[in-house]
């Protein structure tokens, strides 16, 4: 089977596109990474192309030592990611240390993002929490940044008032990094340490870093934490005195019904 051919490759332009039908891709913003099983490695290995072009990273990830990344190209456009797909994507191998990468097939140069991808997705494996990676710019996320202290507590609460879902489909909270500037080595450690506890991070004035098994399920989450964003700047910002919310003992109650417990922090 031909990397074009997978169902990887197909859900990853297919999320790719509900997020840019959203507003979530400006330019070149966002990027996905997904670490490949066993079987789908097997079925495109055909495709690859080896070279000894080894790419030292900035800094060793020796948890996805000998992987496979299915990744984004860096300066991809998402709005057109279905024209010239296999240039805008590509599968980097992994070095058997962790200290660099090359590429099997596909693209030139991987997301500016690739070793914070490597670090949380090295971080998600260690405690069999997922597979794939998915960064995007939802604005009501991010106008959050500036309204809710910037603390893992008071966003997480304020997410889990604003919508029912908030309690089941992310039980442990949403991380949060604070200010780093994008793609660098700082970013990426905060976010790998952040990813060990909560399965979203919010990049604090930039976006949403959501991982799951799935590039459908890191998209759904990322869904999920924006609706409940939206909802709650869209309560603030109508001015009116609050009168009812969903408590804290409502929040519980739903997480225990779906057996679920709400981090305690």
């Amino acid at each position: 089977m031909k990397v074009i051919e997978s169902e990887f490759f197909k859900e990853a332009l297919r999320f790719i596109g509900y997020g840019c039908q959203m507003g979530w891709h400006e330019r070149n913003a966002g990027n996905i990474s997904l670490r490949l099983n066993k079987e789908e490695l097997e079925s495109v290995r055909d495709d690859f192309v080896l070279t000894d072009n080894w790419v030292s990273l900035p800094e060793a990830v020796v948890g996805m030592a000998n992987e496979f990344v299915f990744t984004t190209v860096s300066g991809s456009y998402f709005i057109d990611m279905q024209y010239n797909s296999s240039e805008k994507f590509c599968i980097c191998e992994i070095s058997n240390q962790g200290s660099a990468y090359r590429i099997v097939w596909g693209g030139k140069r991987p997301t500016s993002e690739l070793c914070g991808h490597l670090m949380s997705l090295s971080a998600m494996k260690q405690k069999n929490a997922g597979r794939a990676v998915y960064h995007c710019h939802p604005a009501n996320i991010v106008a959050l940044s500036y309204i809710i202290p910037q603390n893992d507590k008071e966003i997480s609460s304020a997410l889990w008032e604003s919508e029912t879902e908030g309690a089941f489909v992310f039980p442990q909270g949403v991380g949060v990094t604070g200010f780093h500037v994008p793609g660098t080595l700082e970013l990426a450690k905060a976010t790998a340490e952040k990813i060990k506890y909560y399965p979203a991070v919010l990049w604090s004035f930039h976006g949403i870093f959501a991982s799951g098994d799935s590039i459908a399920s890191a998209f759904g989450l990322a869904h999920a934490i924006e609706k409940a964003a939206e909802i709650k700047l869209k309560v603030l910002s109508s001015g009116l005195p609050i009168v009812n919310t969903i408590t804290k003992e409502q929040q519980e109650i739903t997480a225990k019904t779906y057996g679920f417990k709400l981090n305690e922090f």
